[in-house]
């Protein structure tokens, strides 16, 4: 599906829908549309920060795996920092809303949204290539040591933060109580790391 949103081109791939319908017709407990909600909200800062500063995306991309912006280069890294900074700071802004929601009128989705958001605005802010605190890690080490290095100091990171989330997700298994979420938090840091430096 394509259509046209300020002048970008919003490009829903086919898996993406069939991954979010799928999700949202297992889903028994509705945090799959919490979660659904919470990175639109996330990737919706971004755009809106980019058509503020005036480097209007050519398109974005709906993939299974990533959110893909075509955009023309920023014209600096204080720039490139606040669309990086938007997404991961919408989503800490409605946690904080949502838990006050919770804290004053004790609603459980509140919470429960609350909690979704913070952990989308957290793990985007890890220092890892493809994540927003990547990019502003990158940004940051290349004012103090270059873009070569700041690229393999990221690399590092990435890959020993993969290694603890593998090996935590493997320890888990091991112990009788396995849990995905880590084991393949560390797959797709990973993945990232290797895909984007």
């Amino acid at each position: 599906m394509r259509f046209k949103l300020f002048g970008t081109e919003i490009l829903v791939t086919f898996p993406f829908s069939a991954i979010v319908v799928v999700l949202l017709l297992t889903d028994r407990t509705g945090i799959a549309a919490y979660l659904i909600f919470a990175v639109l909200a996330h990737e919706s800062a971004h755009l809106m920060a980019m058509w503020a500063l005036n480097c209007s995306p050519k398109r974005v991309t709906l993939s299974p795996a990533a959110v893909e912006i075509t955009s023309p280069p920023v014209t600096s890294p204080k720039e490139e920092a606040v669309i990086a900074a938007t997404g991961p700071a919408a989503n800490l802004l409605l946690s904080l809303t949502f838990w006050l929601n919770f804290y004053l009128f004790g609603s459980e989705s509140a919470l429960i949204f609350s909690l979704v958001n913070a952990l989308i605005g957290t793990f985007n802010l890890l220092p890892v290539a493809g994540l927003d605190g990547g990019t502003l890690s990158c940004l940051l080490l290349t004012r103090f040591f270059g873009a070569d290095k700041a690229k393999l100091i990221l690399r590092i990171f990435g890959i020993l933060l993969s290694a603890a989330g593998l090996a935590c997700g493997a320890a888990l298994l091991f112990g009788g109580s396995f849990n995905p979420t880590l084991f393949l938090a560390g797959l797709y840091i990973l993945v990232m790391t290797l895909m984007k430096l």
